[in-house]
């Protein structure tokens, strides 16, 4: 085999689990942008697809969707408005350092930010068009996972971003910084890297063999993670990352999401009505009970409270997920966004 050939059948190999994987995201690219363009025409709500969700206290939320959509509610779900703020963009994040300093992130290289609550967004210019995937923010300082090795890092509460190296060319799915210093990313091909220079340098850190994608890595402290995928897939490390072992899972579905209240029970999410939930701090999953027939795609959490999103509603639990809620994500009235110029 000459050496072009063997590049070739190593690079089947390597990406060839992820085209369908692809394929799938353009799809639905595709079939965003047709119900965005008929819902612009007609003037009729296109679908929600919540992809999104951000707790600015135990009564106020913010959901992001891939329609462009913003949807605010200051009464726990009972109400909501909304704002659009791209006709044509799938918006993928959302994070709120406090009440009126918050973010939205999406495709293309597209940021949004607000320092008004969310009565007007503004543009910011990221110097990428790479898909943005996730946000956070501890205290003035956040960072943003994106698509090819992409993390943009600000340390003034979001006025000015700067990429960092990484040094990678995968994906990332996910972001999680335990504090200033000490975080983690995670995306496809078994990708996991650790700072503890708050992202001057990333180290990679070894995954199980066949973790395929992971879509969120979540710690508890610097020792004490998870990260969850495909197929199932949910990791746990004591080391800070350093080894991972899988856990047994109850669904061999894709799991989307992972978040632990302040007490330490855990749940994930993923497709369907898929909902599993640890009371012995991640110890142990089950499957629970869930009011919604939606795939829920993010979790937020404040204190013992916990918050999911998506298709068209949120489900919160105020008894470390003992008990469950299920609200539609709809508005009292409809609000065009005031949205700036870029800066």
């Amino acid at each position: 085999m000459t050496h072009n050939n063997r590049f070739q059948s190593l690079k089947q190999r390597k990406w060839g689990w992820h085209l369908p994987a692809i394929g799938l995201s353009c799809w639905l690219c595709a079939v965003i942008a047709v119900a965005t363009a008929q819902s612009l025409a007609t003037g009729l709500p296109a679908p929600i697809w919540a992809r999104d969700i951000a707790a600015v206290s135990d009564q106020e939320l913010w959901v992001v969707s891939e329609t462009g959509w913003l949807f605010h509610t200051t009464d726990g779900g009972s109400t909501w408005d909304r704002k659009r703020v791209s006709d044509k963009t799938p918006l993928r994040a959302i994070a709120f350092i406090d009440a009126r300093r918050g973010f939205v992130a999406g495709n293309y290289g597209l940021l949004l930010a607000t320092d008004d609550g969310g009565q007007s967004w503004q543009r910011i210019l990221t110097g990428t068009t790479e898909q943005l995937t996730d946000i956070c923010f501890v205290g003035e300082q956040g960072w943003i996972s994106g698509y090819w090795g992409t993390m943009l890092h600000t340390i003034d509460g979001g006025q000015t971003w700067q990429r960092q190296q990484t040094l990678i060319s995968q994906p990332l799915e996910t972001v999680f910084f335990i504090n200033q210093k000490t975080g983690w990313a995670a995306g496809w091909m078994q990708t996991i890297l650790r700072t503890d220079d708050g992202g001057l340098t990333w180290q990679r850190q070894p995954a199980p063999e066949g973790a395929l994608t992971l879509n969120a890595i979540r710690f508890r402290d610097e020792q004490n993670g998870w990260a969850v995928g495909m197929q199932g897939l949910i990791l746990r490390t004591t080391d800070g990352g350093w080894n991972w072992t899988r856990q047994p899972a109850p669904s061999a579905e894709r799991l989307d999401d992972i978040a632990f209240t302040a007490s330490g029970c855990g749940v994930i999410v993923g497709t369907g009505d898929l909902l599993l939930v640890s009371h012995d701090g991640g110890e142990h999953w089950q499957k629970a009970p869930s009011p919604l027939t939606d795939s829920l795609r993010a979790l937020a959490v404040r204190d013992n409270q916990i918050w999911g999103a998506g298709g068209g509603s949120i489900l919160t639990s105020a008894d470390n997920a003992v008990n469950w809620v299920a609200r539609p994500i709809g508005e009292k009235q409809e609000i065009v966004s005031d949205l700036r110029e870029e800066r």
